[in-house]
């Protein structure tokens, strides 16, 4: 499934169900024909041009049909291999898989804003190849491929886990902020704002959450949390947190609670969210604890039955 599109104020762009359909129809015809080398059908199927990334690591835009007609004259084997796992990708749901940088990379080149990325794993008999895409494009009525497969970039959306608000609100509320810090996503940020204290405390001071949201979207790209997967998040008691981050800092945490809830931290209703990093291998699509994000949560009243959990604090 595509991920969960949390964007405010802004219109984001969903391929209807036929039309998602069908790209991804044509592009699993496409990858068929490149694994058993059949590039008369590969040229059905291409777009007029074709963006090839080279073994050398040169990327290419070529013709198709020069393109093809010099692959096919290599003579080379079919891969034994099939392409499972297929998701599909509109530009903005796109973004919302990956890190910052990474789409805005992307479409310098690939026709994302009027197609659509279809990604895949690739299998062989000793397992998982690692993921590559295709970015399909409509032509009068049928749906054409612009390149040659490509890396995909969504391993990390692929295998993380995801907390169910109805289940554990606060797992889930330190899940979508801690993910929105560690991929630069802005605009995720600011629809989760209700679940953020403002001001709020940021590893080692207090600061609004609106310099939160510009330090998201702003500075260097994220492009390095590519190989970051969040394997899960759970809450444990507040001493999780007091015993986890500096005595200096956790000092400096309590006095500021008065500032922040003007009352005293053992009189708040607080937890420790544990969201676990992971390391991410990305040809055999496995990954491997790498570090814990922390997250301070607070139970505040808010009228309903029962309490809504915020986050007050983030620890990474």
């Amino acid at each position: 499934m595509p991920p969960e599109q949390h964007a405010q104020g802004r219109l984001v762009r969903v391929e209807p169900k036929e039309g998602r359909a069908q790209a991804e129809a044509a592009a699993k015809g496409f990858m068929r024909a490149f694994l058993e080398g059949d590039y008369g059908s590969l040229a059905a199927r291409a777009a007029p041009t074709l963006w090839v990334l080279w073994p050398s690591g040169q990327l290419g835009h070529h013709a198709s049909a020069d393109c093809l007609s010099e692959l096919s004259e290599r003579k080379t084997s079919a891969l034994e291999a099939e392409w499972r796992s297929v998701r599909s990708y509109t530009r903005e749901e796109l973004r919302l898989a990956t890190p910052r940088g990474v789409v805005e990379g992307l479409e310098r080149f690939l026709a994302l804003r009027r197609g659509l990325v279809v990604a895949g794993t690739l299998e062989t008999s000793e397992g998982a190849w690692g993921r590559v895409m295709l970015v399909m494009i409509q032509r009068d009525e049928e749906w054409l491929s612009t390149c040659l497969p490509l890396p995909a970039f969504d391993a990390s959306h692929v295998l993380s886990k995801r907390a169910n608000p109805e289940r554990d609100e606060g797992a889930y509320a330190a899940e979508r902020i801690v993910r929105g810090v560690v991929l630069g996503h802005r605009s995720s940020l600011e629809a989760d704002r209700h679940l953020l204290v403002d001001p709020l405390w940021l590893t080692d001071e207090i600061l609004p959450v609106a310099r939160l949201l510009r330090a998201a979207g702003g500075g260097e790209e994220r492009v390095s949390s590519l190989d970051i997967s969040f394997m899960g998040t759970k809450v444990f008691d507040f001493s999780r947190l007091a015993k986890s981050i500096p005595r200096r800092t956790f000092d400096e945490l309590e006095t500021g609670a008065a500032t922040m809830f003007r009352r005293s931290l053992v009189k708040l209703d607080a937890r420790t969210g544990v969201t676990v990093l992971g390391a991410i291998d990305p040809v055999r699509l496995t990954s491997e604890p790498r570090q814990e994000a922390l997250t301070w949560l607070v139970k505040l009243p808010d009228g309903r039955k029962r309490p809504r959990t915020v986050v007050a604090g983030v620890f990474i």
